[in-house]
C-alpha cells in the first residue's frame, strides 16, 4: 500500500488555486475548513456537489429525489417498486463506468426502466450534460484536481481542459499495517473502543466502521452507556413514530392471529395498557373481556386493528399518532402518495422497503443538540479521509475496506509518527497500556493520536474479530 499525504499537505498544494475538484466529500469539507485567506464561498467541491449547485442553469425543472424518480418510473412502466429501485441502482452503477448503459442491459424490462429514467431530471443527467468550458462558473478559474484516477466517468465531465493534477500519495513511499488486534465479540470491541475515549476528547475522536453493521449498534450503545456525546445522522427509518406506526399496521393486518404479548409494547406506545397475565391469549378473543371503564384505549386500539383494511393510511395516523409527532408520519405518506389509499399488505411492504432502502426521504425532526457534536462515526464505505485527531478503526464483520478498487486511504493532520501499539491480543492490561499512553500525552502537553493512511479489520478462519487501534502524534489539544 502507498502512504497518503495528510489533509494539511494536500491543502498546502492546492490553496493558491481558485477551484479544487475531488471525488471525496470528506476531503472537500476538510479543505474548505482550512481556508486561510479571504474567499467568497467554498473552493473545494466534488463533481456531484457542483452538479447540484449548477443544475438550475442546465435544466428547466428541479432535480428529482430518489423517491420521485422511482415513483415516476414505476408509474410509467407499471413495474414493481422494488424492481424499479434495483434496476435504477444498477443503471447508476453502469453509468459510473460507461455512457453506453443500454448495451449492458439484457432484458426488455431493464431497457424500459432505463428509457423512462433517462427522461427525468436526475443528477446523472446534469453531470452528463455539463461542459466546464461552457460554464461561467469555471470561467477564468485556475483549477486543481485531486487524483483524477479515482474519478468515475460522470465525475470526469467536470474536469476542464486546463487543470493541475495533485496526487494524494507521497510518491512511492509505502505503508504497512504492523498489528491487528484480536478481540472476542462486538460488545468487547465496542467497550474497549469507548474506554479509550474521554469526554473532553470526544470532538477530536472518530470511529471508522460499517455503520449498518451490528458492530455499529454495539458502539452506539457503548457510547450511550458511557454518556459520551457523538454525532448522529437521523434518517426517516430512525424515527420512533415511523417505526411504531408501521409496526401497528403490520400487527393490525395479522389481527386474527396476534397474541396479547405481540401488541403489548405498541399498545403502550399509543396509550393502552394490557395486563401481563393475558399474554398467551389471542387479542381478537380478549377484546370482549376488556373493561370499557378501565380500558377504553385498549378497546379503541383493538377496534382500529380489527377494521384496519377499511380505513386509509392517513385516517389511521390521525387516530393513533400524537399530534406533535404526526407530521413525520403524514409527510412520509404524502411523499409516497398513499395518504388516501386503503391499507393493504402490499402497500405496507412497499412503505417498509422505501423507509429502509431510500436514504433521501424528507423529515423535519430535529437532531438533539447532544448528537450534533462529539465522537464522529465514520462510514467506511463513504469516507477515505478522516479529519479527526484520534481515529479508531473497528468492525466485527471481517471487513477489509476498499475504495474504488484501492485500499482505503485514511488520513488526518500531519505529525511525526509515534506508534503506541499492543503487541499481543488485547487483554485488559494491554488496553490499559494504551490508556496510559493517552493519559501521559495529555498530562505532558503532548498531542492526541493522528490517523495514518490505512488500517483494516480482517477475520481469520476461526471467525475471530480483530480490531486495529493506531495512536500517532497529531494536533495539540492543550
Amino acid at each position: 500500500m502507498k502512504r497518503v499525504k495528510t489533509i494539511d499537505e494536500i491543502y498546502g498544494e492546492v490553496k493558491d488555486y481558485d477551484l479544487v475538484l475531488t471525488n471525496d466529500v470528506a476531503l472537500s469539507t476538510a479543505l474548505n475548513g482550512r481556508i486561510d485567506s479571504p474567499r467568497i464561498g467554498d473552493f473545494a467541491y466534488t463533481p456531484r456537489n457542483l452538479a447540484v449547485k449548477l443544475a438550475a442553469s442546465l435544466l428547466d425543472e428541479p432535480l428529482h429525489g430518489d423517491l420521485g424518480i422511482i415513483s415516476a418510473v414505476r408509474e410509467e412502466t407499471g413495474y414493481d417498486l422494488k424492481f424499479v429501485h434495483s434496476e435504477i441502482e444498477r443503471i447508476r452503477d453502469i453509468r459510473r463506468h460507461t455512457a453506453e448503459v443500454e448495451k449492458h442491459l439484457y432484458s426488455k424490462s431493464s431497457r424500459e426502466v432505463y428509457r423512462s429514467y433517462r427522461a427525468l431530471p436526475t443528477l446523472e443527467k446534469v453531470m452528463e450534460m455539463f461542459r466546464p468550458e461552457e460554464s461561467p462558473f469555471f470561467s477564468g478559474k485556475r483549477v486543481a484536481v485531486v487524483d483524477v484516477r479515482y474519478f468515475d466517468d460522470l465525475d470526469k465531465h467536470f474536469i476542464p481542459l486546463d487543470f493541475e493534477s495533485v496526487s494524494i500519495y507521497r510518491g512511492d513511499e509505502s505503508y504497512d499495517i504492523p498489528v491487528i488486534h484480536e478481540i472476542g465479540n462486538n460488545r468487547q470491541i465496542a467497550e474497549n473502543i469507548v474506554d479509550l475515549i474521554r469526554p473532553e476528547d470526544a470532538s477530536n475522536t472518530a470511529i471508522v466502521l460499517n455503520v449498518s453493521s451490528s458492530m455499529a449498534d454495539a458502539v452506539r450503545s457503548a457510547l450511550y452507556r458511557r454518556k459520551l456525546p457523538f454525532k448522529n445522522d437521523l434518517a426517516v427509518r430512525d424515527l420512533s413514530q415511523i417505526r411504531d406506526y408501521l409496526q401497528f399496521v403490520s400487527l393490525s393486518l395479522d389481527y386474527d392471529t396476534v397474541r396479547v404479548r405481540h401488541v403489548r409494547e405498541i399498545f403502550s406506545n399509543y396509550g393502552g395498557n394490557l395486563d401481563e397475565g393475558k399474554d398467551v391469549f389471542l387479542l381478537s378473543k380478549m377484546v370482549s373481556l376488556f373493561d370499557p371503564g378501565r380500558e377504553p384505549e385498549n378497546i379503541r386500539l383493538a377496534g382500529l386493528m380489527r377494521n384496519v383494511r377499511d380505513i386509509t393510511y392517513r385516517e389511521l395516523a390521525d387516530s393513533i399518532v400524537d399530534p406533535d409527532r404526526r407530521p413525520q408520519v403524514t409527510m412520509l405518506l404524502e411523499e409516497l402518495g398513499l395518504s388516501d389509499e386503503r391499507i393493504t399488505s402490499k402497500r405496507l411492504g412497499e412503505i417498509s422497503y422505501v423507509v429502509n432502502n431510500i436514504a433521501d426521504l424528507r423529515h423535519n425532526e430535529q437532531i438533539p443538540e447532544s448528537e450534533k457534536k462529539g465522537v464522529l462515526l465514520v462510514d467506511c464505505h463513504n469516507s477515505a479521509f478522516v479529519d479527526r485527531s484520534f481515529v479508531i478503526y473497528g468492525d466485527g464483520r471481517g471487513l477489509v475496506h476498499r475504495h474504488r478498487g484501492q485500499e482505503i486511504r485514511g488520513q488526518d493532520r500531519g505529525g511525526q509518527q509515534e506508534h503506541a501499539q499492543v503487541r499481543d491480543p488485547p487483554t485488559a492490561g494491554n488496553l490499559q497500556d494504551i490508556r496510559s499512553e493517552l493519559d501521559n500525552r495529555r498530562q505532558g502537553g503532548h498531542t492526541l493520536p493522528d490517523v495514518q493512511p490505512h488500517t483494516g479489520v480482517r477475520q481469520d478462519g476461526r471467525g475471530v474479530r480483530r480490531l486495529r487501534i493506531e495512536l500517532h502524534g497529531g494536533q495539540d489539544l492543550r
